[in-house]
């Protein structure tokens, strides 16, 4: 439902790992950075959406933001979540979800017009 809403507000989108880095030089390009800070609500959310138990959720996520990282430090020898590699960071554990969306929306909306 999410993308569908941002796919709509820019005609384009291109949501895949180092993005920010190949798009970097182009213009009219929106880089973001949706995350979490809070472990919990990484657990909270990951044992809601794909059944699993807090320590399994919670393995999962430290596993998969590893390899997120090395990914990121391979391809582009910088450091995954810099907030100088993006125009917006968002915090969805500070906003929840939804709202993060609605900031997402009222930004893109912005920096389009």
């Amino acid at each position: 439902m999410y993308p569908y809403l941002l796919l709509t507000i820019v005609n384009m989108g291109i949501f895949s790992k180092c993005s920010d880095y190949i798009l970097k030089d182009k213009p009219n390009v929106i880089k973001l950075f949706i995350y979490s800070s809070d472990m919990e609500f990484k657990i909270n959310r990951k044992i809601k959406f794909e059944n699993l138990d807090a320590n399994t959720a919670k393995n999962k996520i430290k596993q998969v933001d590893k390899q997120r990282a090395e990914y990121y430090k391979h391809f582009t020898t910088q450091s995954w979540g810099d907030r100088d590699n993006y125009d917006l960071c968002i915090d969805t554990a500070k906003l929840g979800v939804v709202r993060s969306v609605d900031l997402l929306e009222e930004y893109i909306r912005k920096r389009i017009k």
